[in-house]
């Protein structure tokens, strides 16, 4: 059970959907007791994401198939091309067609894989596609996302005063 909700205080959902901001949108859940059946992914430490990198978004949101209301919450797996990385955020692109972050993934993790093993890099901020009146994921444009930078300085700030995050 969740016992507390730990925001950024640095952000705000009133904040302009900027770079500047989408840095800071990080949040803790905090449980009653330990998750002890599941391994924690770690993640990754001094390996900045550049221009041409794959990553891996895990999410549940809408998506572009959506056939029915039990298609929401599905987990799907989708492969981004790293348009630009900053040190604060990672800005992508799909390598798949018509496949992207959809209103509803935020929050959701971006891994790396490095010789097999997933690692943590990101989560999910903001992108540029929006749902459609039957709920379906529209890619606007080249469906950029844009993913919070786990190792950046602002985010490593923020993890820090977690006990156990690594």
């Amino acid at each position: 059970r969740v016992s507390q909700v730990v925001r950024s205080a640095a952000f705000s959902e009133n904040s302009p959907a900027t770079l500047a901001f989408i840095k800071y949108d990080l949040g803790m859940l905090l449980l009653d007791s330990p998750v002890e059946s599941v391994q924690p992914t770690p993640v990754l430490q001094d390996l900045r994401m550049t221009q041409g990198d794959t990553v891996t978004v895990i999410g549940r949101g809408a998506n572009e198939l959506l056939r029915g209301e039990e298609e929401l919450g599905q987990g799907r797996i989708g492969d981004f091309l790293v348009d630009d990385a900053n040190g604060s955020v990672i800005v992508t692109t799909s390598l798949v067609k018509k496949s992207s972050t959809c209103p509803g993934d935020s929050g959701a993790p971006v891994f790396k894989r490095i010789g097999g093993n997933l690692l943590a890099i990101g989560v999910v901020s903001a992108g540029t596609n929006f749902t459609n009146s039957q709920g379906k994921c529209v890619v606007n444009g080249r469906g950029l996302s844009v993913f919070v930078d786990l190792q950046s300085e602002s985010s490593q700030l923020f993890l820090s005063q977690f006990d156990g995050v690594q």
